[in-house]
């Protein structure tokens, strides 16, 4: 692994080759522990690596759209995974180090270290995109099953009738690297605003913001938010995503994996090794939350307000 430099900030590219060698050493770890659990089958294994771990974004062969986890044919990653399905499958847990090595050494020549193309349009650090569905089901095959309001949005399409677009997903990314976004919250929710503003133009129906993540778990970006929010949470782990989805879940997203990230973009090693030592549990946990556009345009004029007269009363209490 690259070594940690104490002085002063490593280079982008430097930084980025730390995260991807992290991310394909935590990667290839957890799919190792899956199959140590019994929960994939060694005929699973080249599919936990492409579905289930952020691996294959992270080399040259991810163009930004098309991914295998969604069924886009790859034939140099399939082969690729094969071969690192082969290293999994034969390596025991006291192996893991070497696994891990041999696994860095055949990805490396395809590590991407070129930065990610942020989402457009994008507002600060936000994006968005409009979804369709948004409503979440109750838990299992009975919850899909009985989820009023989808089935009745399945019969307006069946109908052929015009259904106004009510729901968009908000998307996040630092743009503010190498430091962190939540140093200057006010900036954040100024950009919120105007995704909000776009949105109200582009898609005048829209009535609700989602959006699943492990940030949602994150104080500072939770506090964005009104109470509803928070409170509207629902819990996704792999395991259920997995079998809601009948094995067809793209788990391989920074909704999921994002959290071992710094915000200089190097990796973050100290929630590696709590996701090690508790055996494959996310630090932050996974979680759909939703609100409406609303409520959540006017928490943010609200807390901008605050904020604004918090300065106000400093810049007074200093002169």
């Amino acid at each position: 692994m690259v070594a940690r430099h104490l002085g002063g900030s490593w280079p982008a590219v430097t930084l980025k080759r730390d995260y991807c060698e992290g991310m394909i050493r935590l990667g290839v770890w957890y799919v190792r522990w899956l199959l140590t659990r019994r929960q994939i089958s060694k005929r699973r294994v080249p599919d936990a690596l492409t579905r289930r771990v952020n691996i294959y974004r992270l080399t040259s062969l991810w163009d930004g759209v098309h991914d295998p986890a969604y069924g886009s044919p790859d034939r140099k990653w399939d082969d690729l995974a094969e071969c690192l399905a082969s290293l999994v499958c034969q390596s025991s847990l006291e192996q893991t180090a070497e696994l891990e090595e041999r696994a860095v050494a055949l990805i490396q020549p395809l590590f991407g270290v070129a930065p990610e193309p942020p989402p457009r349009p994008a507002f600060g650090c936000w994006g968005y995109e409009v979804v369709g569905q948004s409503i979440t089901d109750g838990p299992g095959l009975f919850g899909r099953l009985t989820n009023r309001r989808k089935i009745a949005r399945h019969l307006v399409r069946l109908a052929g009738l015009p259904m106004p677009e009510r729901h968009i997903t908000l998307h996040f990314f630092n743009a503010c690297a190498p430091r962190s976004p939540f140093d200057n919250v006010g900036s954040v929710a100024i950009a919120l605003q105007a995704l909000i503003r776009d949105c109200r133009e582009r898609h005048p129906t829209v009535q609700t913001l989602w959006c699943q993540s492990w940030l949602n778990r994150h104080p500072a970006f939770l506090a964005l938010f009104p109470e509803t929010w928070r409170n509207s949470a629902a819990l996704r782990t792999t395991e259920d995503t997995d079998r809601r989805s009948f094995g067809r879940a793209c788990l391989n997203t920074h909704n999921w994996w994002g959290q071992f990230m710094r915000c200089d973009g190097g990796f973050h090693e100290v929630r590696a090794q709590r996701f090690r030592s508790s055996g494959g549990v996310f630090p932050y946990a996974n979680c759909l939350c939703h609100a409406g556009i609303d409520e959540i345009d006017a928490f943010l004029a609200d807390l901008l307000r605050q904020q604004s007269r918090s300065m106000d009363r400093h810049s007074q209490n200093k002169v």
